[in-house]
């Protein structure tokens, strides 16, 4: 049996990748990225041109689907966001060498003034380069060394613009800079520098800054922003001398060595149906149709090399085979595999807590709390 073929009857929870078997690792500063899928062979498809690709299989060229919102492909922006935190991490050598500032347009309820929500992207970001050569030949009047700069362009609910950029410097080479010079240079309206002092892992740290949507009495929405980018838009943009992350193919044996001492920041587990390998005729037995059902198993692990305190890591797991199997065996009127019922358990209660920390409002190690505090009066209660 496949590798992948055995993975696909194990509890996600409980899964390891084996030691030998390829790994992409993505190393950004201080932050490792390792990714395992179960699935191996050649791409599917070829691009051509921005408009067409040819399907390898069968030699057919094919047009592309292109969405009207950003957010309708969303894995192609999250895979930005996490360029951009891998750009980030690749670029901090400390936190303290970190100048994170936000610019804004003034408000529209200015009564004096003749400003409007900044809505037409092309003269924000010709107000930005402006910035940009200021605030370069500020450094330079100043005897300051010139940084490398990672600027975003973010989008407000009512479709305004503002930025965000981060500057990073060298170990101990950071100047400091009042914000009522970079508001002087800005011109605009608004800024704002934030703190970013004590934090291990920039990059995650400023992408969910970013993508999240803080709402009043609440705690942010998780990718909530994600809605309002427009198709087409750039999302960040980076200096010349900005160092880049590197990624290679190596194995769990063979990196584990470079892991003394790093911390596991985050684990996430995903199972995803690919495809049918053909098409699936009627009346065929529940076994026989998963066995037609093309199916992979994602593995994502981060970790800290340089920690400067423990973590306990936040642990994802999405079961999205087992209900797309589940869903395709209901319409077939069969009955879901005794080997396959633990894991559609697992992922509806998953679903059910997801939905549930999110109506109270908890991060994840709060709800966590929440649970094992129900377990201790439930074993103490059936004690009783």
């Amino acid at each position: 049996m496949h590798q992948g073929d055995f993975l696909r009857y194990l509890d996600l929870a409980k899964l390891e990748v084996p030691l030998t078997e390829e790994i992409h690792v993505v190393k950004a500063g201080n932050v490792l990225n390792e990714t395992y899928s179960t699935l191996r062979g050649s791409p599917c498809i070829k691009k051509i041109s921005k408009e067409e690709y040819i399907n390898l299989a069968t030699g057919e060229v094919k047009d592309f689907q292109h969405n009207e919102k950003r957010i309708d492909n969303k894995v192609s922006l999250l895979q930005t966001f996490r360029n951009l935190r891998a750009m980030i991490n690749a670029n901090v050598t400390s936190s303290e060498d970190v100048l994170f500032c936000t610019l804004t347009y003034k408000n529209q309820s200015c009564t004096n003034c003749d400003f409007q929500p900044m809505n037409n992207r092309e003269k924000a970001y010709l107000d930005f380069n402006n910035f940009s050569h200021k605030l370069y030949r500020y450094f330079s009047n100043n005897g300051i060394k010139k940084p490398r700069i990672i600027s975003v362009i973010e989008p407000q609910e009512t479709g305004a613009w503002h930025f965000h950029f981060i500057c990073f410097w060298d170990k101990g080479q950071r100047k400091f800079i009042p914000n009522s010079v970079i508001e002087k240079l800005w011109g605009q309206g608004f800024t704002k520098i934030e703190k970013t002092k004590g934090v291990d892992n920039l990059g995650s740290y400023l992408s969910a800054y970013l993508t999240d949507l803080k709402q009043e009495g609440h705690m942010a929405e998780k990718r909530a922003r994600l809605p309002y980018y427009p198709i087409g838009i750039k999302l960040w943009r980076c200096s010349r001398n900005c160092l880049r992350p590197y990624s290679f193919w190596s194995s769990e044996e063979v990196i584990k060595k470079d892991l003394k001492g790093a911390t596991l920041r985050s684990l996430e587990v995903c199972s995803l149906v690919i495809k049918k390998k053909q098409t699936i005729p009627d009346g065929v037995t529940a076994n026989d149709l998963i066995e037609r059902i093309c199916t992979t198993t994602i593995v994502r692990k981060e970790y800290n090399l340089n920690p400067t305190q423990k973590y306990n890591p936040v642990i994802h797991i999405h079961d999205y085979a087992i209900m797309d199997i589940v869903h395709e065996l209901s319409l077939r009127k069969l009955i879901l595999p005794v080997e396959y019922r633990k894991r559609y358990i697992a992922e509806l209660e998953r679903r059910n807590d997801e939905q549930e920390r999110k109506l109270l409002g908890m991060s994840f190690f709060e709800y966590q709390k929440l649970k094992q505090d129900r377990a201790k009066l439930d074993c103490q209660s059936n004690g009783s």
